[in-house]
């Protein structure tokens, strides 16, 4: 891994997307970094550049990323607390959110919000073909399971950055080795560890609300339990945050 590398922070949207890139930044050394929105902008990538994206997967994306000789960071999130976090965000309407006007005035209390962007709303409900304003919250990490199953993309969870000191710097040490393919020793880990570690600053990031592991346990009730596990929790099982549907 040297300066003229391509990185690709790719990430379920509110998995904490700006810690990772915090943290990546902190270990190249850099301030800079720019989004792309489609597979198509992979080629585009500059050495040296440093990339966020939310990018399903598609073997032509992966084929690209490979051909382009880019090392891709994929960050995934417990997809119930990523609910809680997307409805919060979503009224915030920090950035004039697209779906905030219909989310606020079609569904007055927390509770049934929280329970739509759960379950997705229609702008009609009764017309099948109507499209989707809001999408099921399996929309956002059912084509990027993908990512989670590729040998060649280094996997970080939310969760592990954040449960605790140890964690994090466990998880920090598989990040940098993955990046220097195990090419690695202490005084080098230790080194780039608390680089990275010392480029954390939530107050940076504009997206950063509490950072919660488990919040849902406290805005879940039980009609957004059931309707969650008939939507999602397949995907819960499949990123290993649940073995079944008993929770």
């Amino acid at each position: 891994m040297n300066a003229n590398s391509k990185i690709i922070i790719n990430t379920i949207p509110k998995s904490g997307t700006h810690l990772l890139l915090q943290l990546i930044l902190g270990y190249m050394n850099k301030t800079e970094y720019r989004w792309i929105l489609k597979e198509e902008e992979i080629n585009d990538i500059k050495p040296g550049e440093v990339i966020l994206s939310h990018l399903e997967y598609s073997d032509n994306a992966h084929r690209m990323m490979i051909d382009n000789n880019i090392t891709m960071i994929f960050g995934y999130r417990d997809l119930r607390d990523i609910s809680v976090s997307l409805v919060h965000f979503i009224v915030k309407n920090q950035y004039n959110h697209p779906m905030n006007p219909y989310l606020t005035q079609h569904f007055p209390s927390h509770d049934q919000r929280l329970l739509a962007i759960i379950k997705g709303a229609k702008e009609n409900p009764a017309n099948p073909n109507s499209p989707y304003v809001i999408p099921p919250i399996d929309y956002y990490a059912k084509n990027k399971i993908q990512w989670l199953k590729a040998k060649d993309v280094c996997h970080v969870s939310f969760e592990d950055l954040r449960v605790s000191e140890k964690s994090l710097d466990k998880s920090l040490k598989r990040i940098i080795e993955f990046l220097n393919e195990g090419q690695t020793n202490q005084t080098f880990l230790d080194t780039k560890i608390n680089q990275m570690k010392k480029n954390i600053n939530h107050s940076k990031s504009d997206t950063f609300r509490k950072g919660v592991i488990g919040d849902w346990k406290k805005e879940f009730n039980e009609h957004h339990k059931k309707a969650f596990k008939q939507i999602a929790n397949g995907l819960l099982v499949q990123f290993g945050y649940e073995s079944d549907d008993q929770w």
